[in-house]
Parts: C-alpha cells; sequence; structure tokens
C-alpha cells in the first residue's frame, strides 16, 4: 500500500473550485480566497493519506464528504488502494438536491 493516494480532479471539481475561488476574491476579498485556496490542498494533504477517511455520503458510489471550510463541502471517491478522485464542491447552503455526484 503506497504512502500517499495519488489525485485528480474531474472537471466538474475544476470548474466548482474556480467558481469559489474567483467569487471569494471579487466579492469578500483576496484573503479569503487564498485561505479557501490553502484550507482546500491542506484537506486534500490529508485525504490522500489511506488511513484518514472521511463520512462516507454515497455508499453505492463510494463517494466521501469533508468540510473545507463552514459553508463548502469537498467530495471526493477512493478509486483504489492508489488513487483517489476530487468529484466536487458544494455550498452546503444551496438545496442538496441540486448536488450531482
Amino acid at each position: 500500500m503506497p504512502i500517499f493516494m495519488r489525485v485528480e480532479w474531474t472537471a466538474q471539481a475544476e470548474k466548482d473550485f474556480e467558481k469559489y475561488v474567483n467569487f471569494l476574491a471579487k466579492n469578500i476579498s483576496y484573503k479569503a480566497s487564498a485561505d479557501f485556496m490553502e484550507a482546500t490542498f491542506d484537506t486534500i494533504e490529508k485525504i490522500r493519506y489511506p488511513l484518514v477517511n472521511y463520512q462516507i455520503v454515497d455508499s453505492t458510489k463510494g463517494i466521501r464528504k469533508c468540510k473545507i471550510n463552514k459553508f463548502v463541502d469537498l467530495y471526493y471517491k477512493i478509486i483504489d488502494e492508489e488513487y483517489l478522485q476530487i468529484r466536487t464542491f458544494f455550498d452546503s447552503r444551496q438545496n442538496p438536491d441540486k448536488l450531482k455526484l
């Protein structure tokens, strides 16, 4: 088993991440945007280690969720023992029916 897993982002995850970074920079501050980016990459570093697992939210698809900040959750899937996939970011204040995993 590897020390850490490789990470791949889906196109949806990249789009969502960019949306939140740009929103924060434009509407809040560049610092808020930078803090969000730092929190995201810190969280990804944690989930890369096979022994760190977060809440399973869809057991049939193997999707897990972790919080990036007060409002944004990151959804990911462990593909195999060497690889995980960042699926999407979702603002928890939105209607959960909008979440597409």
